[in-house]
């Protein structure tokens, strides 16, 4: 007899819909039951994947939702014993994804994160993806900090310690007017009649939670996935109570290209932010004639030189003759121009804004990757 491991990522704290969501997995194992008599899964047992935890928790008969970093180390150490099924929505969220903040009390002076009045930083963990990598390493693209860790951030002459939780960080930048927080939450989010802390820097699409199966499962692949999507079909008062729980997910999407790609950049991110290596071609600042023309033009991406860089692949791909890369760029500047010009006219608010520049962020480093990596 064996026991399905469940682990589900909680992100707030436990309510008594825990416990009926424990009891709603049962109808999964009889499932497996009704459908595959000889399965030897006869009993569930509920685990707490951590991110401490070891990645063998889930090498096999588990079905468990991953935070990102987690599934990215995953991947390294038992990639091929894991099958990826869904990208987690949470509450607030119409997408898979998820945003980083830098914070700071708004009764301060910092009112810019170039603000001289900076004294501390406060955030999650080194292993938080928006409570410490991602912001870190935003810092570090805009030129603010010289290196994106916490030598970047000592050199500066300002402090860091991390506190454990994004609650935590809202609630030292609140008591200190000289500090910014890195976070992923904060009070404004749920109720913008409740905000004490002002938003310095706001940085979007970072991919959510993975919902995977360990590969022996493989056989009941489809059953599990016909399972979560009835689970999370539109209507199914099943939302509700996944809603109302500690891990607030309210829906799955398919694994998409998209996704994966948000997930190879959150990769990048965390390599730099963890491994930093000076020597790097593509990190040395103020030394233009070591960088290539693909390394210029992704320095200009981080600068939010997004008109530069279109108007420079433009007449590369010109002085080629390449017109099905001159059309794509055209279309690109197309829709760079559109975003403005509905920005200027109100008709999209600062978080689609925000969306639709990092899609298009996106798009031309994907261009630059595949185009332009020898030279």
């Amino acid at each position: 007899m064996k026991r399905l491991k469940i682990s589900i990522v909680s992100s707030h704290d436990v309510t008594e819909n825990d416990f009926k969501i424990r009891e709603l997995f049962n109808t999964l194992l009889q499932a497996m039951q009704d459908k595959y008599p000889a399965t030897p899964y006869k009993k569930l047992d509920f685990i707490n994947f951590s991110f401490n935890g070891e990645a063998g928790q889930v090498e096999r008969d588990c079905i468990a939702t991953i935070n990102p970093a987690k599934y990215l180390l995953c991947k390294r150490s038992i990639d091929r014993k894991l099958i990826p099924l869904f990208a987690v929505k949470k509450v607030y969220q119409k997408e898979p994804y998820f945003p980083a903040f830098f914070i700071s009390n708004k009764l301060s002076e910092i009112e810019s994160i170039r603000s001289t009045a900076i004294r501390k930083v406060y955030a999650v963990s080194k292993n938080s993806t928006s409570g410490y990598i991602a912001p870190i390493f935003k810092l570090w693209e805009s030129g603010i900090i010289e290196t994106p860790n916490e030598d970047g951030i000592r050199k500066k002459g300002w402090d860091i310690q991390f506190v454990g939780s994004h609650k935590e960080v809202e609630q030292r930048v609140l008591e200190d007017l000289h500090a910014i927080g890195a976070t992923g939450q904060y009070s404004g989010q749920e109720n913008p009649d409740e905000v004490v802390g002002r938003v310095l820097l706001r940085y979007y699409y970072l991919p959510q939670d993975v919902l995977v199966i360990s590969s022996n499962l493989k056989p009941y692949r489809q059953l599990i996935e016909d399972w979560f999507l009835s689970v999370f079909a539109e209507g199914s008062p099943h939302i509700d109570l996944f809603f109302h729980s500690s891990n607030r997910v309210t829906g799955l999407q398919r694994f998409t290209d998209e996704f994966r790609n948000a997930l190879n950049e959150l990769d990048v991110m965390t390599q730099y932010v963890h491994h930093y290596d000076p020597a790097s071609r593509v990190t040395v600042k103020g030394d233009a004639e070591m960088l290539t023309i693909s390394d210029k033009l992704k320095k200009r991406l981080a600068q939010s030189k997004l008109e530069e860089v279109i108007e420079e692949l433009l007449d590369h791909f010109s002085a080629l003759g390449n017109d099905v890369m001159v059309n794509e760029m055209i279309m690109h500047a197309a829709n760079y121009n559109s975003i403005n010009l509905q920005e200027r006219k109100g008709l999209l608010d600062d978080e689609d804004v925000s969306k639709r520049i990092n899609q298009l962020n996106r798009a031309l480093l994907r261009v630059i990757d595949a185009e332009l990596k020898d030279i």
